[in-house]
């Protein structure tokens, strides 16, 4: 997961991130159509038609990822990128918090979490 998440160092445009997101979480969320979602939860699949779910795994969950990163870079500082890692992951992790850097993101995620029923 470490290596998934550092990968956004190298490449961070929102096309990354969300790609990114997607090898985070996609055993939890899939997109169906029209702005529906669906994530698994409590042993079943259930509707998320406001993106109301989604919107609290990347402002939550994946937010913490990108910024426990941050902290385990922050403190290997031993490595001459250190520095810079820490920063841009924390950015990055930031700015999930924000509602219109959110909505992109959930927009460029479409793609990577689109059901497939011939899988």
């Amino acid at each position: 997961m470490e290596n998934i998440i550092d990968y956004c160092f190298y490449a961070n445009t929102d096309y990354d991130i969300a790609n990114t997101i997607y090898k985070l979480i996609k055993h939890k969320i899939i997109y169906i159509e029209n702005n529906t979602w669906k994530y698994y939860e409590n042993d079943k699949w259930a509707i998320d038609k406001k993106n109301i779910k989604i919107k609290y795994i990347l402002k939550n969950e994946v937010c913490k990822m990108f910024i426990e990163r941050s902290i385990y870079w922050n403190k290997n500082m031993k490595y001459e990128y250190a520095e810079k890692m820490s920063c841009i992951l924390l950015q990055i992790g930031s700015k999930l918090k924000e509602d219109k850097y959110l909505s992109n993101i959930i927009k460029e995620c479409k793609q990577f979490f689109i059901y497939d029923e011939s899988k």
